[in-house]
Formats: C-alpha cells, structure tokens, sequence
C-alpha cells in the first residue's frame, strides 16, 4: 500500500480497503480528515455510487458520508484504487470533479427521446454494447451518480454529447427523453443529490 500524504490520498486495492476500515495504520490516519472518514464509512448517513462510462471504460466510484466527513474510494487505471477524505462540507465539489464537470457553452437544443435500454446498456462493463449505446446515443460520456439514505435517495443520469450536457429524465412508464441543460444545472442537480437534515433521521 502507498501513502501519499502531500495529496491527502491513500493508494490500495478492495482487500487492503476492507482491512484499512477496521484497523488503519498510524500513517493512515496521520492523512488529514481520515479519523473522521473512516468513521463514515463505519456508520454512514449517506452512501454515493457513481459509474463513469465512455468508450473504453467504466469507472465505478463509492462515497460515504456523515455530518462531519466523506470518503471517496475511486477507481483508478489499473488495479489499484484511491481513498481521497474530506469535509463533509466539500462533497458536492468533491462529486463534479468525479465527473469532470466543468464550464462549457451550451446552444439551443430540442429535446430528444432516448429508450431505457439504451441508457442501460451504456453503463455495462462489456465494450460492445456500451460502445454501441454511446453511438446510438451520439455521446462521448455518460455518468450516473445514485444517492441513497434511510427512508430516501436520489438519482443524477447525465450524457454528454458534442452539442452539450444532457439530462436524463423519465417521460412516461417506459420511455425517456434527454433534455438539454447548461453545466450550471447539472451543478445545481449534483449540489441537491444528497438529502436536506430534514430528510435524515440523526436521532
């Protein structure tokens, strides 16, 4: 396992990361914040799942998170992953860069339907029917961020195409359609992902 303490972040595979939350070494916990994520990951509030898919790959990131701290496990190229903590303050920022949300222009765009297959399909480990979703969907990039809690949870499907940012949402029983939206909706989208006090039972 390799500490990278100036980055804040902890490099280690499934089998370490099960180990590390019951027993962490003295240098893990010497990472800032640490103490306090892993004791999210212990008694979570809120968990965060997000898949990442684009032509020749698919990332899978976990969040958990309480009132005071988070913890990012996310996956990088190759076997090993990254535990990144930090504030619980910071999670929303934390959650777009996991997506590389960033500023971009968004022209006028119609509507347009989409099939639930389709948006199934692209977020599959196979190559093949992921790639074959992407072209029918015209996109490069297709994530999903899924929060859930005690009693509630909340769901973000996002596609990104040469023309811009794309909502996912349900038109009816069975079919959906991808509304246009600027990268300052998706922020307001992903800044409202995680549950309101209100919405969480803290007794």
């Amino acid at each position: 396992m390799t500490i990278d303490v100036r980055g804040g972040a902890v490099r280690l595979d499934n089998a370490e990361f099960l180990e590390l939350v019951q027993a962490p070494s003295p240098e893990v916990l010497q990472v800032p914040v640490m103490p306090e994520a892993l004791a999210a990951v212990r008694r979570p509030l809120v968990e965060v799942s997000i898949v990442i898919a684009g032509a020749h790959a698919v990332a899978r990131h976990h969040v958990w998170l309480d009132q005071r701290a988070a913890l990012f496990l996310l996956t990088l190229k190759g076997e090993p992953r990254q535990l990144l903590p930090m504030p619980a303050a910071l999670v929303p920022s934390g959650l777009a860069r996991c997506v590389r949300l960033r500023p971009e222009e968004a022209p006028d765009r119609e509507r347009r339907p989409v099939t639930a297959a389709d948006l199934d399909a692209v977020l599959v480990s196979e190559d093949g029917p992921r790639r074959s979703a992407l072209d029918v969907l015209g996109a490069d990039l297709v994530w999903t961020m899924s929060a859930h809690w005690n009693g509630g949870a909340h769901r973000v499907l996002v596609v990104r195409r040469p023309d811009g940012l794309w909502l996912a949402l349900p038109a009816d029983e069975e079919e959906w359609e991808l509304q246009p939206v600027t990268s300052t909706q998706v922020w307001r989208r992903l800044s409202s992902i995680l549950p309101t006090p209100d919405q969480l039972d803290l007794d």
